[in-house]
């Protein structure tokens, strides 16, 4: 398809150098039926493109001759094929509608891709002029003579004017089933691109119509509706819902706002607590320090003191030098201690005299150091109701509730699944270099009706 591109390109250009290496690979390319019939795609795809950049009307001539070398039957359709592309993309809408009705006057075409891309492109141009209703003609031809034919490139921008129709007609789940098969198929047109140019290829201007309704159809998650200040604070782009219960965190998190206080966050595993702490520390005076995460439940006890004071060397046998540890490391910024109801009563002793006095003293050493953290824990279960049980130490308990946030559970917030979902579906597409899925009603009403007791790790 490249080749077959540069070639008219070169031909058109009058670059015949350019234009016989281009030809020569062309040559070399082994064809099938099928590939055949997407070199004819791919030739019509860039005479649009010299359409609409330059000269239309002069280009016709170069173009059909371009075609005969080539072989191509039904060369005169193609190029006013692409010819009115190039109209429409340059906004010529007199030309437009002079080359769809010589389209039109041509009669039902005998190849199975004019049968398809003809009435796809009148349609288009139909649509440019207002003339809703028949283009909507030309849409359920085109829709018979799509099926089961292999021309991706003509079924995206199919695919697109049904959702346009859609959306005219107001109908948004229709419109946007449409367009999740218009992605779909331009995913799959993305796959036959080398790697290293795929997100300039997913740039063109060819698919600005296609992102545009994406848009304006909301297909990303939408964030809280919050303040503005909030909506530009770092940090909360992450958290996703719109329910009364995520309204209340986002202003406590709001007045929690250029304060020092410790933060104890609470709630079931997988509701998203270290997403809570991470907005914290991204609207504190602190931002533009590190986020120290502290993994308790992973943390052996034996190692605890190493590995958060730090050591000097020949504090034990292997340590050769002096090592700055986790609290150290983080001056100036955040720990977070993470599961810190995982600590075992010994190491909370320990911990309890480093949040009262704001001091270290490094293993092997006999002089404490100043260390200048916030911190923020997280706990999936009741630490007051475990302190009384003698499970947690009270005091320190007290030391980290400075102030208290509770993240509700996925069942008491059922009106962000939807939200979550299609945020989630959007993080894996982008990692796969997919299309993002379309999310049905039915599905999200499945999804609404279950209980999550894993909560937003579970659903994804």
């Amino acid at each position: 398809m490249v080749a077959s591109r540069l070639y008219l390109a070169e031909e058109v250009l009058g670059r015949r150098a350019l234009a016989r290496r281009a030809l020569e690979r062309l040559h070399e390319t082994p064809r099938t039926d099928v590939l055949y019939l997407e070199t004819w795609n791919d030739l019509f795809l860039g005479l649009g493109r010299l359409a609409a950049g330059g000269d239309a009307r002069g280009l016709f001539d170069g173009c059909l001759e371009v075609f005969a070398r080539l072989g191509v039957a039904h060369g005169e359709r193609l190029a006013r094929l692409g010819l009115l592309a190039g109209a429409l993309a340059a906004g010529d809408l007199p030309r437009a509608r002079e080359l769809m009705q010589r389209i039109e006057a041509s009669g039902e075409a005998s190849h199975r891709f004019l049968q398809a891309a003809e009435p796809v492109a009148v349609a288009h141009a139909r649509f440019a002029l207002g003339e809703l209703e028949a283009a909507g003609e030309r849409l359920a031809v085109a829709s018979g003579a799509i099926v089961g034919s292999p021309f991706v490139e003509v079924d995206w921008q199919l695919e697109l004017l049904r959702a346009k129709a859609a959306m005219r007609g107001r109908d948004l789940t229709e419109a946007r089933r449409h367009l999740h098969r218009a992605l779909h198929c331009r995913s799959l047109l993305v796959e036959l691109v080398p790697a290293r140019a795929r997100s300039s290829f997913l740039a063109h201007p060819r698919f600005g119509a296609l992102r545009e309704l994406e848009a304006r159809l909301g297909l990303g998650a939408a964030r809280h509706p919050s303040t503005e200040s909030l909506r530009r604070s770092r940090g909360l782009d992450e958290m996703v819902g719109q329910s009364a219960p995520m309204l209340a965190l986002y202003q406590a998190i709001e007045r929690l706002r250029d304060q020092e206080l410790p933060v104890l966050i609470t709630g079931e595993t997988g509701t998203g607590k270290e997403l809570v702490a991470r907005a914290i520390h991204g609207r504190s005076p602190r931002r533009d320090r590190p986020l120290r995460v502290i993994q308790c439940a992973c943390l052996p006890p034996e190692l605890f003191e190493s590995e958060l004071f730090g050591h000097v060397a020949g504090a034990f046998t292997g340590a050769e030098r002096d090592q700055a540890g986790l609290l150290e490391d983080a001056s100036g910024g955040t720990v977070l201690l993470d599961d810190v109801h995982m600590l075992p009563l010994a190491s909370q002793a320990k911990l309890l005299g480093v949040v009262e006095s704001k001091a270290i003293r490094k293993l092997g050493s006999v002089t404490p150091s100043p260390v200048d953290v916030r911190f923020l824990a997280t706990a999936s279960m009741d630490l007051r109701a475990a302190a009384s049980e003698g499970r947690f130490l009270e005091a320190l308990y007290f030391r980290l509730a400075g102030v208290e946030l509770r993240v509700p559970p996925l069942r008491e917030r059922r009106g962000d699944v939807r939200l979550l979902a299609r945020r989630l579906l959007e993080r894996h597409a982008l990692r796969l270099d997919r299309a993002v899925p379309a999310l049905e009603d039915d599905a999200v009403s499945l999804l609404e009706r279950y209980e999550w007791p894993g909560n937003v790790r579970e659903l994804e």
